[in-house]
C-alpha cells in the first residue's frame, strides 16, 4: 500500500520529526525535544501516519488522549477512575486526562479520542452531576458518534443498574461501547483496581485503532 499523499507544508515537518526518529531523545537539545513533540501531538496527520507505518519516537508523546470523567463523593469511583487512567498509561502513545463531571466541558468530550464514565450507583442510577453532562451533550452527539467509550461504577452492592444506566446513553450517543464495563462493591479492592486498569488499556487500544483507520 502507497504512502498517503504529503504535502509540502508536511514534508518540512516530517523531516523535523525524521531527525529525531534517529535520536534518542535523551540526547536532544531540550527546545528542540520540545518542538519535535509538538509537532507530533498537535498535527493529526503526522499522528496518524506515524502509527500507520509504524513510526515512533524513543520518548513520551500523544497519539491518542483518553477523557476520564467521573464523579466521586467518597473517593471509591475517584480511585476506579485512576485506576482506569493508569490501564490507559500502559499503552505506548495513550495518555488519560482526569476530570471530575462537574469540571468537565463539552470541548472535552468532543476534543478526545476516546472517554470513560464513572460514576456511582444512587438508587440504581448514575449520580445526577453525570445526567446533567449527558443532557448538556446532547447537542453535539453527532460530533462524538463512534468514539470509543466504556463505563464503570461503585456502590454498596453488587447491582448493575447504574452502569446499564450510562452503557444506555453511550448507545442513544452511538459511542462504541468497546467492552463490558466493571462495576465495584464497597471499597475498592486490587481486583476491583486491576479490572480498571484492563479497562483503560482496552479503550486506549480501541482509540489508537481508530486512528489508524481512519484514513483506511
Amino acid at each position: 500500500m502507497d504512502a498517503p499523499t504529503i504535502t509540502p507544508r508536511t514534508t518540512i515537518r516530517m523531516a523535523s520529526v525524521n531527525i529525531a526518529l534517529s535520536l534518542p531523545v535523551s540526547i536532544l537539545p531540550e527546545i528542540y525535544r520540545v518542538v519535535v513533540m509538538s509537532i507530533i501531538q498537535d498535527n493529526v496527520f503526522l499522528k496518524i501516519y506515524m502509527v500507520k507505518y509504524g513510526i515512533s519516537v524513543r520518548g513520551r508523546f500523544c497519539l491518542v488522549e483518553v477523557l476520564v470523567v467521573y464523579y466521586s463523593r467518597t473517593g471509591r469511583t475517584e480511585a476506579l477512575a485512576r485506576a482506569v487512567a493508569e490501564g490507559v498509561g500502559r499503552v505506548e502513545g495513550a495518555k488519560a486526562r482526569l476530570v471530575r463531571v462537574d469540571y468537565a466541558t463539552i470541548e472535552d468530550l468532543v476534543s478526545c479520542d476516546a472517554v470513560a464514565f464513572g460514576s456511582p450507583n444512587y438508587f440504581g442510577y448514575m449520580a445526577g452531576l453525570m445526567k446533567h453532562f449527558f443532557d448538556v451533550a446532547w447537542s453535539v452527539r453527532g460530533k462524538i458518534a463512534g468514539k470509543p467509550a466504556v463505563a464503570f461504577t461503585s456502590g454498596g452492592g453488587s447491582s448493575n443498574s447504574a452502569l446499564l444506566s450510562i452503557e444506555r446513553i453511550m448507545e442513544a450517543f452511538r459511542m462504541e461501547r468497546v467492552c463490558d464495563g466493571v462495576v465495584s462493591s464497597g471499597i475498592p479492592g486490587e481486583e476491583d483496581l486491576e479490572a480498571c486498569r484492563r479497562l483503560g488499556e482496552a479503550l486506549a487500544r480501541a482509540a489508537i485503532e481508530r486512528v489508524k483507520v481512519s484514513r483506511g
